[in-house]
């Protein structure tokens, strides 16, 4: 129980920085996109050794920003984010076809 206890702990302030930076980088503000940078490479000075996988780098930091907005964009167009989910949706779908709304860009 220890062991998972410490892995959560890890793994909960990586998953928290990158959604600091995700929303630092959706909102564009250059201040608040340094702050977060700045907590994360604290984060990477401050880790144990033994700890070590769980270091930011800019190479998983891009993967869970990239992850991120194609799950922002598969919510807003009420997709499910997980392929399991996706029969279960459709169904409810066809159940309520009135409800479905076209959230697409207008050009």
């Amino acid at each position: 129980m220890a062991k998972a206890e410490v892995e959560k702990f890890y793994d909960m302030q990586q998953k928290t920085l990158f959604g600091q930076l995700f929303e630092a980088r959706k909102g564009g503000n250059a201040a608040e996109i340094e702050s977060v940078l700045e907590s994360i490479r604290r984060y990477n000075r401050e880790l144990p050794s033994i700890a070590r996988g769980y270091t930011i780098t800019q190479e998983n930091a891009t993967k869970s920003i990239q992850g991120r907005e194609r799950e922002l964009i598969a919510r807003e167009r009420g997709i499910p984010t997980q392929k399991r989910n996706i029969p279960i949706s459709q169904s409810i779908d066809a159940l309520f076809p009135e409800t479905t709304v076209d959230v697409r860009r207008v050009r």
